[in-house]
């Protein structure tokens, strides 16, 4: 109650856990999950899900992350236990794509998902995923911009053995609260501009944009 009085309304602290004092919420991690979420207009989900397989297991991911000016990365190999796309059960309702990893690099996963929208688009085949993780042939990312991060979550993360916490349900019903008026908000405003557009057809922006093959893109210094 003492730091949830201290917080914003939209952040608040669920449960805890006793941890011993060696404990690093970081570094005892032993895998994270992401989500990122998409509209599936104008991308074909089978496209993206065949190259997204390709991520599967322990590689170097270079060409697939920017580069972090606070460190010194050396190594860029990473493990990825499971790479899906999801489709929503409700009508026009959201994709998410789903990465799990045992670590990622600065930006992994805004830089993945930036290469499954080309393959979704059309713009790449899905072989370009397991191209780029050849670093024999692409020693350095090719440029292109990456996905925006609004629509990325971090969902899980594991820890083992794994960590038993105390929930408080008055502040998981306070939370609720607050995201469901953020929803009707939000939800309202977005019907708003849908009627806005001319046909009622959301346009995929980035289709409309001259695509150059990663392939003969220039690569990062």
């Amino acid at each position: 109650r003492i730091l949830n009085a201290q917080l914003p309304d939209d952040i608040r602290v669920l449960g805890w856990t006793p941890v011993p004092d060696s404990f690093d919420a970081r570094f005892n991690c032993s895998y994270r999950e992401y989500r990122y979420y998409f509209s599936p207009t104008g991308l074909s989900l089978d496209r993206m899900r065949e190259a997204a397989a390709m991520l599967m297991g322990e590689h170097d991911f270079r060409n697939f992350c920017r580069k972090d000016p606070s460190k010194e990365i050396t190594n860029y190999r990473r493990r990825i236990l499971r790479a899906e796309i999801e489709e929503s059960e409700a009508p026009g309702g959201l994709c998410s794509f789903v990465i799990r990893g045992t670590a990622f690099l600065y930006n992994q996963v805004r830089c993945t998902m930036a290469v499954l929208f080309m393959v979704g688009l059309g713009q790449e085949q899905p072989s370009i995923v397991s191209e780029l993780l050849d670093t024999t042939r692409f020693p350095r990312r090719p440029l292109y911009n990456i996905a925006d991060e609004g629509p990325l979550v971090l969902v899980d993360c594991g820890y083992e053995p794994s960590l038993e916490f105390r929930c408080s349900e008055k502040a998981a019903k306070d939370i609720g609260h607050v995201f469901g008026n953020l929803w009707l908000r939000h939800s309202t405003t977005a019907c708003i501009l849908k009627l806005a557009i001319p046909g009622g057809v959301i346009p995929n922006a980035d289709k409309e944009q001259k695509h150059v093959p990663l392939k003969d893109r220039p690569c990062e210094k």
